[in-house]
This record gives C-alpha cells, structure tokens and sequence, in this order.
C-alpha cells in the first residue's frame, strides 16, 4: 500500500475547549490514484490535508508512506494552497525555482526543471512576469508549477479553485486532469464542488462533521474525459447529493 491513514484524530485547544476536529480517520490510498474529499466546512478537510503533508501533527494516529511512518513535512508529498504563496518581488521563474534552490540543487539542473515545468504548466511567455502582473489563475498555475519542480510523489490539493467563476473553473478542472495524466502522480483534493469531484476522482471521500469523520466512499470506474451530463454522472451526482444534504 502506498499512503495509510492509520485512526487518525486530532483536537483543537479554543478558549479551553479542545474541540474533535478529525475522529478515527483510517484511509488507504494506491500509487496514482486521484482522490477527492468533499464535505461541509468545518469537518476537517483541510486539516486532514495538513496532516498528510506534515504541516500539523495529529493527536493520535500515524501517517505510514512507502510502509515508513511519517509526522513531519517532505518534499515527497507537496501542498498546493487555495491562495498562491507567491514572493511578489519574484518572478515566475524565481517562484518556481524558489523550492530547488532551498534544496540545493545545481543551476543547470534548476534550469532545465523550471523551463519544463512552466511548458507543462502553460506559463511560456511569463517567465519574467511578476506576481501583481498575473490573473488568479496564472497565479495558481505558477504555484503548480514551484510544486511540481520538486517532484513530489504526492500532490495535495486544498480547493486550488474555489475563487474562479464556473466556466474558468471547468477549464482549470480539464487542465488539473491533464497534468495529473501527464505527471501520473498520487493527487489528494479538497473541493466543496461534487461536479469538480466527478470530473476528476478516481475515489471521492464524502466527510461528515463534528467530529469530521468519513461517512462514505465512491469509486469512479468511468472513463476519462468525463461528461456531467451523461447517464452515469448524473446518477453519482443525485446518489452523492443525497449523502452531502445530511450534513446541511
């Protein structure tokens, strides 16, 4: 097994009340898979994404990659935020270099992964463009680009589109798709869209609240690329609906 998710909890300490955040989380997950994980705010999503990369610790539980457990952060398994952590006086090469340059990797090599990684990321031509010159979604396309440079074997992914309109959105989803085909690397997505989740997953994870646990888990065996509209999608989306309005 490639990731494990071993009964996972974890608390947060408020004005003396540690309230359950993540309860018994226990979650496998294979080599190039992409999951999805939906769910109402506030049951833990994204804290169970910070815990896969090691930005928090739970409480009790592990976290075993590759049969090794691990709590700490690496470059093995990357996050990509809902807001682009961009240095502004940088440009879209220094941004993407950034993470090979704290590795210390020597510049030829350097050189070659951002030129590859900002023609994956369709960014040619942006090279010396910097932060405040960019759209959103050039944003988010520079910081894929920083994370996939480290080539990381896990790409976590917490709502990296929730700001954009539904039409750029879809167009983003295709795009998310093709670098996953083209990468074939392990990704774990947070969204709040189902339609996102369908178009993408491989396995979505529907999470209940209070305390955030997993309430249900849905294999896509469908081909790609996917039409929301045909038959098999529109049954997943009224069936997984159905699930999510428990919690609303």
């Amino acid at each position: 097994m490639y990731l494990e998710i071993d009964n996972l909890s974890k608390r947060w300490t408020n004005s003396g009340e540690t309230p359950q955040v993540l309860q018994n989380i226990s979650l496998k997950i294979k080599e190039n898979e992409f999951v999805c994980i939906v769910g109402p705010s506030g049951c833990g999503k994204t804290t169970l994404l910070k815990i896969l990369s090691g930005i928090e610790k739970a409480d009790s539980g592990s976290v075993i990659f590759n049969q090794k457990e691990t709590d700490t952060t690496c470059q093995c398994r990357n996050m990509v935020f809902q807001e682009p952590p961009l240095y502004p006086w940088k440009t879209v090469a220094e941004n993407v270099e950034l993470g090979l340059i704290f590795n210390k990797v020597p510049a030829k090599e350097r050189q070659a992964t951002v030129k590859e990684k900002i023609v994956l990321c369709e960014l040619s031509g942006y090279e010396n463009y910097y932060p405040n010159q960019l759209s959103g979604g050039m944003k988010q396309k520079t910081q894929l680009a920083r994370v996939l440079a480290l080539n990381p074997d896990i790409v976590l992914l917490d709502e990296p589109f929730a700001a954009m309109d539904e039409i750029l959105r879809h167009s983003f989803d295709i795009y998310l798709q093709h670098l996953w085909e083209e990468e074939k690397k392990t990704y774990i997505m947070v969204t709040h869209s189902l339609e996102e989740a369908l178009l993408l997953a491989d396995r979505i994870l529907i999470m209940k609240p209070n305390p955030g646990e997993i309430h249900l888990e849905e294999c896509i065996d469908l081909p790609r690329p996917r039409d929301l509209f045909s038959k098999e999608i529109v049954e997943l989306r009224k069936k997984l609906r159905n699930e999510l309005s428990k919690f609303y």
